[in-house]
């Protein structure tokens, strides 16, 4: 698990702000205009939430957003159904939780 990636979700995640992958993806030396960056940022976030899940904690990866879609990207949403945490077809509504879920806990911590 890359460390730099998850302490910055953390501050972010206590800070009950979100974040973008671009603004991320260059503090693990990716850019997010390339393919395979991206696919690596997603790969990279996956990890920290599947952890923080197999922790018993909500999936950190939520404060992560699209800029364009202002929510997180596919692979959340992938990860989640795999997690068995979301089921159906609202993924506002599951993201809305999810990141509400991610603040109350990390928050003060």
């Amino acid at each position: 698990m890359n460390q730099v990636l998850y302490d910055r979700l953390l501050e972010t995640a206590r800070s009950g702000r979100v974040t973008s992958y671009s603004d991320v993806a260059p503090l693990v030396g990716l850019d997010m205009s390339c393919e395979n960056d991206r696919t690596r940022i997603g790969d990279l976030l996956d990890d920290i939430s599947s952890f923080e899940f197999r922790n018993g904690r909500p999936l950190l990866s939520a404060v992560v957003i699209r800029a364009d879609l202002n929510m997180p990207g596919a692979g959340f949403f992938e990860l989640a159904a795999r997690s068995g945490l979301f089921h159906g077809n609202d993924r506002v509504v599951f993201w809305a939780r999810e990141l509400t879920r991610v603040h109350d806990y990390w928050r003060g911590r």
